[in-house]
């Protein structure tokens, strides 16, 4: 379906280069594979941390690649993990404001250049309005690693230059395991300094934080009157199994294959069991105490093809930490 959806296309492309080579429709296949590209900041505080992802992935059966991407403005700088696309795969295209060298009202064009499977380019367009008289120090909070059930705190300073009744009226965020706290550190000529203290605590749940504290203020122009603040971190469980799940890909009836499961903890722990449903699994369960385990896994699969999908429910003497349950997936075919 999506082949043929290229094909249309670039033959739409070729009659607006026949009839009117203005049209740009040359870029519709790769426009296509972008839910947005259009982004607006709104307004943000000098020193501030802020970036956008533009995620796209390859709807067709033909692998892209990246040739270039270009931006129209300096305040705005781009990267891109990878060129190549494959089928299916998604992407990150990662917008930056320079929020340091430079202020106001700005508007930048990032120029997405493909030569795969056919030329074209896509256009993502950013806008934003950098505040000079406001700036964070730092721009960004980072908590860093975070054991999960222990609590973390950072300080950001919020500088002000301009009115002398400028005041924030109150900060908030949307994660509810991050409390804040701010503190009017001076006040003095037009110049107001606030200290805000986050907190992250110990009933976060595991994985990455990437989210916003909302610093409101009196501002009368409501476009002004809020301004946001990245807050990243992560929360890391006790014990961690990688990778999760585990997959073999496509095997042939009555094939063998091994792979590793690693088990890393913060403290030296023991694994004390391993259990799976079928019989078409074996392991090995390590006997020694140590920070991390290697665990191969082997799968002998059935004589007929067919779909496994099973899990490996792995338990260790670490205290308060439930079993780790490792979803297996694997396809039988001749």
């Amino acid at each position: 379906m999506h082949r043929v959806r290229l094909i249309v296309l670039l033959l739409l492309t070729l009659t607006s280069i026949s009839l009117c080579p203005s049209t740009g429709l040359g870029a519709e296949w790769a426009k296509a594979m972008f839910k947005k590209t259009t982004f607006d900041f709104g307004v943000v505080a000098r020193g501030a941390k802020a970036e956008h992802r533009f995620t796209f992935e390859n709807i067709y059966l033909e692998d892209a690649h990246i040739s270039s991407v270009r931006s129209s403005c300096g305040c705005t700088s781009t990267r891109y993990p990878e060129n190549d696309i494959k089928t299916y795969k998604k992407a990150d295209i990662v917008a930056k404001l320079d929020t340091r060298s430079f202020l106001g009202r700005k508007d930048a064009t990032l120029t997405i250049v493909f030569d795969k499977p056919f030329a074209a380019e896509v256009a993502l367009h950013i806008h934003c309005y950098i505040r000079s008289d406001v700036v964070f120090q730092p721009g960004v909070v980072q908590f860093g690693s975070v054991r999960r059930g222990k609590s973390a705190q950072r300080k950001t300073s919020i500088s002000y230059a301009g009115r002398d009744n400028w005041k924030i009226t109150s900060v908030t965020c949307a994660n509810p395991s991050i409390k804040t706290n701010l503190v009017e550190a001076s006040r003095f000529q037009g110049r107001v300094n606030y200290d805000l203290w986050l907190t992250l605590h110990g009933d976060a749940s595991p994985g990455y934080i990437k989210d916003q504290a909302i610093i409101h203020t009196n501002d009368s122009d409501p476009s002004k009157s809020h301004i946001p603040l990245t807050v990243e971190g992560v929360v890391t469980d006790s014990l961690t199994v990688r990778p999760s799940p585990l997959t073999f890909g496509i095997l042939t009836p009555g094939q063998s294959m091994t792979k590793n499961l690693v088990i890393r903890g913060h403290t030296p722990f023991k694994v004390t069991r391993i259990a799976c449903n079928t019989a078409d699994l074996a392991f090995k369960t390590p006997t020694d105490t140590k920070t991390f385990h290697v665990i191969p896994v082997t799968l002998r699969c059935p004589p007929s093809s067919g779909k496994i999908q099973d899990k490996i429910t792995i338990q260790t003497d670490v205290p308060d930490t439930p079993a780790s349950q490792i979803p297996i997936y694997a396809e039988v075919s001749e």
